[in-house]
């Protein structure tokens, strides 16, 4: 059973295959005016990159970087999902160009390592207003891998804290 803390499904409207970024972008303008301020959708592929679904999360005070890395993965074992792309609306701009804060950029870190490490690739990882929109695995894949090796680094050594303080 399905914890009663992931928000419902939203947005149901006709699947369209997404095989180029172009697609992403048609996906996005079709439902970018249903996503509010701060929000994020997943889109959820299979093996060929074909939609099985998607999941909208509105903004959460609680996460104000996005959905928990806990959840958007939950949601995508439920979908059976081979790949996913997050795409987040700016939380404070809602035009012009705008640079994604290091929260962001370190849950979008987070998200990918955690993809890798269940075999779900994050094909990406959207940052978007009404008029710009970023793709922050590829404009600042430098920045996301020394997140990735930081988090991984702090986390994965069990011998990271003192076994005996005395």
């Amino acid at each position: 059973m399905r914890p009663n803390t992931v928000p419902p499904r939203a947005l149901a409207h006709q699947q369209l295959p997404i095989r180029s970024p172009q697609d992403v972008l048609r996906y996005l303008s079709t439902t970018l005016s249903g996503i509010d301020t701060g929000a994020s959708l997943v889109l959820f592929l299979d093996r060929h990159h074909a939609p099985l679904g998607h999941h909208y999360w509105p903004t959460d005070g609680f996460h104000p970087v996005g959905p928990s890395v806990q959840q958007i993965f939950a949601e995508a074992f439920h979908q059976h999902a081979h790949a996913l792309i997050i795409i987040q609306r700016h939380a404070t701009q809602d035009h012009g160009a705008f640079r994604p804060t290091e929260d962001i950029l370190e849950h979008a870190s987070k998200c990918a390592l955690t993809g890798q490490l269940l075999d779900l690739q994050l094909i990406d990882y959207l940052l978007v207003n009404h008029t710009h929109n970023q793709s922050l695995i590829l404009n600042f894949h430098d920045t996301l891998y020394r997140y990735a090796r930081e988090y991984a680094e702090r986390h994965a050594n069990p011998l990271a804290t003192p076994v005996c303080l005395n």
